[in-house]
């Protein structure tokens, strides 16, 4: 059996921004973001604006805790993730043009030795179309 890959979304410039929002805060949230199902890129034609600031205030509303603890909605993860995660983010931050939408990192939960760890969703800088699509 061949493992899931992760996803790649598009986002109509007509979607609506909130539900585009709820869709892929779900799929990258999920399972603390180990999920191999997840998104892991979003390409969105239209205005940003609103779906970032929808994506914003989900991420940090998601609560992050012991899977047998029904409140929470993304368990623990192994610390070699948490480290390729950390490298990850720092290369992504230098890429000129690329920003932070909500700061992510490795969560302290007092009494919990466990990693936990919110992902930080980014945008990156925009792509230019190849010079065959262009004006199409």
């Amino acid at each position: 059996m061949t493992p899931a890959r992760p996803r790649v979304a598009a986002v109509h410039a007509d979607a609506d921004r909130e539900l585009a929002a709820y869709a892929l805060a779900l799929s990258r949230l999920r399972r603390g973001g180990a999920d191999p199902r997840r998104i892991v890129q979003a390409f969105v034609a239209g205005p940003l604006e609103r779906l970032e600031r929808h994506l914003h205030r989900l991420w940090v509303g998601a609560a992050f805790g012991p899977p047998d603890d029904p409140e929470m909605f993304a368990g623990p993860v192994e610390p070699a993730l948490a480290e390729v995660y950390r490298i990850a983010l720092a290369a992504w931050s230098a890429v000129p043009g690329a920003r932070v939408l909500c700061p992510g990192g490795q969560l302290e939960r007092p009494g919990d030795p466990r990693t936990y760890l919110a992902p930080a969703p980014l945008r990156a800088p925009p792509i230019e179309p190849p010079p065959a699509t262009r004006g199409r």
